[in-house]
């Protein structure tokens, strides 16, 4: 299974990330990071991830935000129970909403190794 990880502090959630897949998903997780958008290079490449979470505030040096990320995964045909936000904000909701995106699955940051899983748990339809 295949997550791809826009998020660029990856230093602060790598090991977070590292144990879930070992301690719930026997190290199945196949988890490739990106700390911008350009990264990742043409993002048709989302098509190969099973599981696509995005931090909303990437870095200054990337040049899509979390929502533009949401926007061409959306317009590639990507199902939103795919999609993971990590994000700080509490205004989230509200701002998808604003933005005309469907209503997602947030892990808050500072994430919970089981609130992690559930959610991933729910992308992949276990």
């Amino acid at each position: 299974m295949k997550m791809a990880i826009f998020e660029n502090e990856k230093i602060l959630f790598e090991n977070t990330f590292k144990a879930v897949n070992l301690l719930y998903f026997n190290d199945a997780l196949e988890i490739s990071w990106f700390v911008s958008s350009q990264e990742i290079g043409d993002l048709t490449d989302l098509n190969n991830y099973d599981i696509i979470l995005v931090d909303l505030d990437l870095s200054q040096k990337s040049q899509l935000d979390g929502y533009a990320i949401i926007k061409n995964a959306l317009q590639l045909n990507i199902p939103p129970k795919k999609i993971i936000l990590f994000t700080g904000s509490d205004r989230v909701k509200a701002n998808l909403k604003e933005k005309g995106l469907p209503d997602l699955k947030i892990i808050a940051k500072t994430p919970v190794y089981t609130d992690i899983r559930d959610k991933i748990n729910e992308a992949i339809g276990a």
